[in-house]
């Protein structure tokens, strides 16, 4: 089971590159997606995820100070996942956009 971290205060110059090195000695990462100001990096490990969030939480990083915290909710895929699996399960015909 996979966890992922919630990145805030995230330097707009961050690179995938930058926010790897930052967690690469918390263990694998699965996954590093990074938007405008904030991303998410997810990790193999749940105990790796909570490590990483004790010790860079509020380290400054590219010249921010960091919010790092485990992300709360699912990623969108996995909702939309769940929905579609849902009307498939309930004997709905109807179309979604419906």
């Amino acid at each position: 089971m996979s966890t992922r971290v919630y990145l805030g205060r995230l330097s707009r110059d961050a690179s995938d590159r930058d926010v790897e090195d930052l967690f690469k000695n918390y263990g694998r990462l699965r996954e590093v997606t990074l938007k405008n100001g904030f991303g998410f990096v997810e990790f193999s490990d749940p105990r790796d995820a909570k490590d990483a969030v004790y010790d860079v939480h509020g380290k400054n990083f590219l010249g921010e100070r960091l919010i790092v915290e485990l992300a709360r909710g699912s990623r969108r895929e996995d909702r939309r996942d769940d929905r579609d699996d849902r009307r498939h399960d309930s004997g709905d015909v109807w179309p979604s956009y419906l």
